[in-house]
């Protein structure tokens, strides 16, 4: 709920071996992408705050201070990914300029509920 990708990794790492044992790893590995856009949404509102003109085109390297202020330490190109795979998984609703090293939001609700990203089988 908090976007706090330091807490996720934490909890995962402290009880991966009883959650490999329960058969669990892998489903509450699919809360990091939840994590990962709680986190991004959060971005974005700050940086809608800082710069209303360009709410909805957001610097990948914003998001990337982010990371690594939950203790990831990502490169942008890894940042990249991240953003690439929640786009694709429905998490966000937008695009990446390449060029410009810039996601693109969408104006009309770019973060779907997570209750419709998972209904439609994130």
């Amino acid at each position: 709920r908090r976007g706090d990708a330091r807490l996720l990794n934490s909890a995962l790492d402290d009880g991966e071996a009883t959650f490999i044992k329960q058969g669990t790893y892998l489903i509450l590995e699919k809360l990091r992408m939840s994590v990962y856009r709680t986190l991004f949404k959060k971005v974005h509102a700050i940086h809608g705050e800082l710069e209303p003109a360009k709410a909805n085109q957001l610097a990948l390297s914003k998001f990337q201070i982010a990371l690594k202020f939950c203790g990831a330490d990502v490169d942008v190109d890894e940042v990249e990914c991240i953003v690439a795979n929640l786009i694709f998984r429905k998490f966000i609703k937008g695009y990446i300029s390449h060029k410009n090293r810039v996601v693109v939001l969408s104006k009309i609700d770019p973060f779907p509920s997570l209750k419709t990203v998972f209904a439609n089988g994130a």
